[in-house]
């Protein structure tokens, strides 16, 4: 099995970004925060391999790892969100 680096940094970034905007939203209204918040976004869709891909398939897999886990990486958010939430809770507490 591949595990592709793209992918967990993908999910970070995409997760990182969804929580910095909510915390935006609902904690801290820092501009630096949303415009950071939509960067990780674009981030995020920049490296997700397209289908048609070659990088697609340990991209997906590395998403799946069926043998190894039962939930999809996707699903872990709270792994994901665990960094930036803790940078947050140091900077603005």
């Amino acid at each position: 099995m591949n595990i592709s680096f793209s992918a967990l940094l993908a999910c970070l970034s995409f997760y990182s970004g969804i929580y910095m905007i909510y915390y935006f939203f609902a904690k801290q209204q820092q501009p630096l925060i949303i415009l950071i918040a939509i960067a990780l976004l674009i981030f995020a869709w920049w490296i997700t391999p397209n289908s048609y891909e070659r990088d697609r398939k340990s991209y997906d897999s590395t998403l799946r790892m069926g043998e190894f886990l039962w939930n999809p990486l996707i699903t872990w958010w709270r792994l994901f969100i665990w960094p930036i939430s803790l940078l947050l809770a140091w900077l603005y507490p």
